[in-house]
């Protein structure tokens, strides 16, 4: 679980074309974690982490799935696969599939609101600027539900993404035949 996936977060090494997920913004907001007696139990970090424009809605509204109102991994992980679908987004539509805005002496571009999203996927399938096999792809991974969004295993069975998931298997290993 990376909380706060996006773009500037994404580094690809020269050397394996492979891309690796870092946080340079490592300072969370922690608070004192205290139970129904009144004692300390810890520290606990804010559920609100990431970056504005990559989070999801359930970021905001406080909805964790899990036990005891505690959120569970499956509740990061879906934050973690809409925000990989805001940066595919971005990825193939440029502008067209965010906004920039000017941030700290730098012109940084940020997806379009959640509600906006399918409507944009929409209009650049019309124009055939967008293949229907990555319009799915984006679309299921920005779904506002979680129960409906894309994780690993769509991910995985994504026509969009076949040819560059063949590219990371190794290849099966032949039989060898060896007679005595």
């Amino acid at each position: 679980v990376c909380r706060d996936l996006k773009p500037e977060n994404v580094l690809i090494a020269a050397k394996d074309d492979l891309a690796r997920l870092t946080d340079f913004g490592l300072a969370r907001t922690v608070t004192k974690q205290v139970n129904e007696d009144g004692d300390l139990v810890g520290p606990a970090m804010s559920l609100a982490a990431g970056t504005l424009g990559f989070m999801s809605s359930e970021a905001f509204d406080g909805s964790p799935d899990g036990e005891d109102g505690q959120p569970s991994e499956g509740w990061f992980a879906a934050r973690d696969w809409y925000s990989l679908g805001c940066c595919l987004l971005l990825m193939m539509l440029g502008e067209g599939g965010g906004r920039k805005v000017y941030a700290g002496k730098r012109h940084v571009l940020l997806p379009a609101p959640g509600n906006d999203i399918l409507e944009l996927l929409l209009k650049a399938l019309d124009e055939e600027t967008l293949s229907e096999e990555a319009f799915d792809l984006v679309s299921s991974l920005t779904a506002a539900k979680v129960t409906e969004r894309a994780d690993a295993g769509a991910c995985r069975a994504s026509p969009f993404l076949r040819e560059a998931i063949a590219e990371l298997e190794p290849p099966p290993l032949e039989p060898v035949r060896v007679d005595f």
